[in-house]
């Protein structure tokens, strides 16, 4: 049997349309694809912003036409592409399994140069929901290096490959960063036409994935969207073979969110289903503003326990005073990459040529503060999270055996093949009021799995336990904590 694809001319689009053909194929042998490429009004117009085009589906009306018309049998498109409402007779067919939906930036091979001078960033993006995100979050996470850096957004247009080839440039088109979706540079870094352009586009730059918590991808973002005729039995059979359920079911939650805040081209806030360690169910994070400019910023967390009326001790407001810490005279290495449990664990020395990822955002923010360039976190939900974006290949870092985990003396286990260096210990000299406010609480909530080894025995036997996911939550529950609920508790 043959079947005709239809799909944009991009190099991203026709990356991921051989993508799906070679997993349907796989699954069908036999199974002949067809690839019909199709400029559409997005392609043809590529100096508007999105937001100024009034034209409905711009990148899927002409594609959409042709699946009606029967040109084609079905059609690959990024998720965020399509509206809300598509038109009758098309049903979406399968939604593989997600890629990550992170944005990053790509900043200039002379970033740190121009961060010096104290002038303004220049970034380019035509999205409303990053001109509304990304400014406030680079002034905290962008290198200190001469006060708070100034952010100026630019309009961007344009395939992947000719915003990369803005940040060579000079003069008035010149740009500092730019931010683009990082499921589009896997899936093209993926291919080996894309990888091929790519590589020497990528070469230099500097990195930075936006974190979930801060800046959420567009609603569907990292998702492809299978739709075929709703009449075209036999093509949705074959189909429904690429379709994975957990993903389709994250992205009709997203999409749920945008059909209630209104949006479309025009939203300005983002949107992350997460799934977590230890956690049964994902957590929902939306920031941003919605269509009549009210800020949006709701974490929805499913069986979450109610807190009110309860005595609460949040153990990250108390940590810096429980604990006394002492530095270990451990010294960095060579290594490519590396990780920060906290920015305490940081040696002054650190050689600033290392990749560097840390905690969260609050870890960030001091290191960035003190000159320091982060190019990514685990958002508080600890290193586990992060564990398959690191060994993505377009991020070009190296494999876990060539990281080095800078972390306190308790917790060198379970970072797999990475080196880790103790650089403190952690003495406990906890406070009398601390002692007294969490032996009265009926809500315990412990940030590290230290802090509980250090202090349970002064809880209430009836206290209610809560802990963030990862390695904290694997700590209590192999100590036997039977009144535990595992929830992020931001970083």
């Amino acid at each position: 049997m043959k079947l005709r694809l239809g799909t944009r001319k991009s190099l991203l689009a026709m990356a991921q349309s051989r993508q799906v053909a070679e997993t349907l194929c796989a699954a069908h042998p036999g199974l002949e694809i067809e690839f019909v490429g199709i400029i559409t009004h997005g392609d043809r117009d590529q100096a508007a912003p999105l937001w100024q085009m009034d034209t409905v589906g711009i990148f899927t009306r002409d594609i959409d036409e042709k699946l009606l018309s029967g040109e084609i049998d079905f059609a690959v498109h990024s998720m965020k592409d399509l509206g809300t409402q598509r038109p009758a007779g098309l049903i979406t067919a399968a939604i593989p399994r997600r890629a990550p939906s992170y944005d990053v930036a790509l900043f200039r091979p002379d970033i740190i140069d121009i961060l010096r001078t104290g002038r303004a960033i220049k970034i380019g993006t035509s999205a409303p929901r990053r001109n509304e995100l990304v400014p406030e979050f680079l002034r905290s996470a962008l290198p200190q290096l001469k006060g708070t850096p100034q952010i100026k957004m630019a309009p961007l247009r344009g395939n992947i490959d000719t915003r990369l080839r803005r940040l060579r440039e000079d003069g008035d088109r010149a740009l500092d960063g730019i931010i683009l979706a990082f499921a589009g540079l896997s899936r093209l870094y993926a291919d080996d036409e894309g990888r091929k352009i790519l590589f020497d586009l990528l070469r230099d730059l500097k990195w930075m994935v936006l974190p979930l918590t801060r800046c959420p991808g567009a609603p569907g973002q990292g998702a492809i969207a299978i739709e075929a005729r709703a009449g075209d039995a036999q093509t949705l059979e074959i189909l429904s073979v690429l379709n994975h359920a957990p993903s389709a079911a994250q992205i009709e939650h997203e999409l749920d969110i945008l059909r209630a805040h209104g949006g479309g081209c025009h939203q300005r806030f983002g949107v992350a289903v997460v799934d977590l360690p230890n956690m049964e169910s994902g957590v929902t994070i939306v920031r941003g503003a919605n269509e009549a400019g009210r800020a949006v910023g709701e974490t929805c967390v499913p069986n979450a326990p109610d807190y009110t009326g309860k005595k609460i001790w949040r153990g990250r407001d108390w940590q810096r005073k429980i604990f006394q810490m002492e530095k270990l005279s451990a010294l960095p290495g060579d290594a490519a990459a590396a990780f920060a449990a906290n920015s305490r664990a940081l040696p002054d020395d650190f050689n600033l040529q290392t990749r560097l990822w840390v905690s969260g955002m609050t870890s960030w923010e001091n290191l960035a503060a003190r000159g320091l360039w982060v190019e990514g976190c685990a958002d508080g939900f600890g290193f586990d999270f992060i564990r398959n974006l690191i060994a993505d290949p377009a991020l070009q870092l190296p494999p876990l055996s060539e990281w080095e985990i800078f972390t306190h003396v308790d917790a060198q286990e379970g970072w797999g093949d990475a080196k880790v260096c103790a650089t403190y210990k952690l003495i406990p000299m906890p406070p009398a009021e601390c002692l007294a406010e969490l032996a009265a609480a009926d809500v315990i909530e412990w940030s590290s799995a230290q802090q509980f080894a250090a202090l349970h025995s002064y809880a209430h036997p009836n206290a209610l336990h809560v802990c963030g996911p990862g390695k904290t939550a694997d700590y209590l529950r192999a100590q036997g904590v039977k009144n535990l609920v595992v929830l992020p508790l931001f970083d």
